[in-house]
């Protein structure tokens, strides 16, 4: 395995492949057909994103892309079966562990702003988004 920075929430690039391959469930229930399908209808369940940036290299990741996006949000079973997964990852490699003391803040487990507490205070500032 190559050794290179981890780019999701796990402490090792290993620990992000390890949670990635856990998602393969999702296209075992047949809920899409790989996991990029399953990510593109992941994005395309939730109503509060409205735009989403796909990385692509060929026509054909494109033509996919639009195939998978056609197909709409995932059902709600495989939401929930996301979510599962998802939780385990909680405790687990370090990073994943909301702080208390941020929590408190509207800050994320990594300790920044999320974007819905950043919207609160600009419309509590009685900025226009």
């Amino acid at each position: 395995m190559p050794k290179v920075d981890p780019i999701g929430s796990a402490s090792s690039y290993a620990g992000d492949v390890a949670r990635a391959v856990r998602f393969g469930e999702v296209v075992k229930r047949g809920f899409a057909k790989d996991l990029v399908e399953a990510s593109i209808r992941y994005v395309l369940s939730n109503p509060d994103l409205t735009t989403t940036l796909v990385g692509l290299s060929t026509l054909e990741q494109l033509d996919h892309a639009g195939q998978s996006a056609n197909k709409g949000p995932l059902p709600g079973e495989a939401l929930k079966l996301i979510a599962s997964i998802q939780q385990g990852f909680v405790g687990r490699l370090g990073r994943c562990t909301p702080r208390k003391e941020s929590m408190s803040e509207g800050k994320n487990a990594l300790g920044t702003r999320s974007i819905k507490s950043i919207k609160q205070a600009r419309l509590n500032a009685g900025a226009v988004l």
